[in-house]
């Protein structure tokens, strides 16, 4: 039941919502400080997702590579399309309690979309140019080890 509230949070609904749901469908009473302490679960974790400021050289490492990699990588498409979800999530609860409320439902869709488009290829890493570059560092980053002949 606790994922299923997890869920419910995630696609938008309040913790009011949520309770009526659980009663609605299952006759059972949960408070709204029941579901609240449910979606509290996740605050840790919140916690070390926030924690990018003290990653940014990790974060920021592709403005290293050459000019031709940095077009392929840097987009803004996959960043405004996660930022309309965030809308859409967080524009059916108006009434969020406090910001600790709006994080969790902003990390639980991270996670979602991290799962979904995991297995993506991003544009661009198609080109033969970035595919050749993409081979030299690789090459020079890791040497294959000469075969005594």
């Amino acid at each position: 039941m606790e994922e299923a509230v997890i869920q419910m949070y995630k696609s938008g609904m309040g913790t009011r919502d949520v309770v009526r749901f659980i009663e609605s469908m299952f006759g059972s009473h949960y408070s709204p400080t029941k579901v609240s302490n449910i979606t509290a679960t996740v605050l840790e974790d919140i916690q070390i997702w926030q924690s990018w400021e003290s990653q940014l050289s990790t974060l920021l490492t592709f403005y290293k590579y050459p000019e031709v990699l940095k077009k392929a990588i840097y987009t803004s498409n996959p960043i405004e399309r996660m930022n309309k979800e965030f809308r859409k999530r967080l524009k059916p609860m108006n009434s969020l309690t406090n910001m600790d409320a709006a994080e969790k439902v902003v990390y639980l869709q991270c996670i979602e979309y991290n799962d979904t488009y995991a297995e993506r290829v991003t544009p661009g890493f198609g080109m033969t140019e970035v595919k050749k570059k993409l081979a030299e560092m690789l090459d020079e980053r890791y040497p294959l080890p000469l075969s005594n002949q």
